[in-house]
């Protein structure tokens, strides 16, 4: 049994200062805090967040949704969200069409407003940011999403310097140095010049991927990255999350209703049935939940509500 945790905090002399100890009476950390609240920053600083206990860390909540609502007029998508990301994990969302999983993305990434509840980011409160707020937001987070959104007007430089461009504001040397290294990362080196129409479908959610990593996120989303290809290529799509989850140390949340990449590319796997989450857990419990809508939706049962497709995706 893990021993209880207690954060002391003191403000004397002028600055506080705050100590994390064991039941016991260990001390694990202590710093001065740079301001006299409490917040995320500065219980990273004391090392809060990730406790090497017995070998296990200490999870930190990189995203939080919390009771959050939303509906598209009467059809409502969320009635009580809650779901936590885990700093540094790869999270894959699961259930049937319609049951608001690249609706989620979306209020991630202030495309969609939220009805109710709260998200938070890195500690923020971002469901009320403003313009620029949400700006400074999306530089951390990059998106592929469901058909790989490219510009077909734009060469396949010009759409992975598209964010470079938005968010960055770099010089074109700079520009010209990352474009080449995203589209090498995703095994597509020296095709700056081609345009999204000469792209097989496997190639363009690729360059879709170079432009999301370009900008260097903390954070990557897939909505349905491998919906549409073949084996081979959605074997090469998988293999480049968990490499790049790797090598760039990036939170990955995925968005799929293929259950052979979730197993291949989660840490952790959340489920959404009826505007709830009613399952997270690891791809080995959730093969061995005993949940019936869980066991429904994993073995293609057809009496998991939601089968039917939906105009507001999935």
């Amino acid at each position: 049994m893990l021993p209880s945790l207690r954060l002391h905090l003191s403000f004397w002399p002028l600055q506080p200062q705050a100590t994390l100890t064991l039941s016991s009476g260990v001390t694990l950390g202590s710093a001065k805090l740079g301001a006299p609240y409490l917040n995320v920053k500065e219980l990273r600083r004391v090392g809060f967040f990730n406790l090497p206990l017995f070998g296990y860390p200490w999870p930190m909540s990189l995203i939080s949704f919390q009771h959050v609502r939303k509906s598209f007029g009467p059809k409502q998508v969320y009635q009580d969200l809650c779901l936590d990301v885990h700093a540094g994990e790869s999270l894959t969302i699961i259930g049937g069409s319609g049951q608001g999983k690249s609706v989620m993305l979306k209020m991630l990434i202030g495309l969609l407003d939220v009805d109710g509840g709260s998200i938070t980011y890195d500690g923020k409160e971002i469901t009320e940011c403003d313009d620029s707020e949400w700006l400074a937001v999306r530089r951390q987070i990059g998106m592929l999403f469901q058909g790989a959104a490219l510009f077909d007007s734009l060469t396949v430089r010009e759409n992975v310097a598209y964010g470079l461009r938005e968010h960055l504001h770099m010089d074109e040397g700079a520009i010209t140095q990352r474009v080449g290294e995203s589209l090498a990362s995703v095994g597509l080196p020296g095709i700056e010049h081609m345009w999204p129409a000469d792209l097989s479908g496997g190639m363009k959610k690729r360059v879709g991927l170079a432009r999301a990593i370009a900008v260097r996120p903390r954070v990557l989303l897939y909505d349905e990255p491998t919906t549409g290809l073949d084996p081979i290529s959605t074997n090469r799509i998988n293999r480049l999350i968990l490499s790049l989850k790797r090598e760039l140390q990036v939170t990955s949340v995925v968005v799929t209703h293929d259950l052979q990449s979730a197993y291949m590319v989660s840490d952790r796997m959340a489920m959404i049935h009826q505007g709830k989450v009613i399952f997270t857990g690891t791809p080995k419990e959730l093969r061995t939940c005993t949940d019936p809508r869980v066991r429904d939706f994993v073995e293609g049962n057809l009496t998991v509500a939601g089968e039917e497709t939906s105009a507001l995706g999935t």
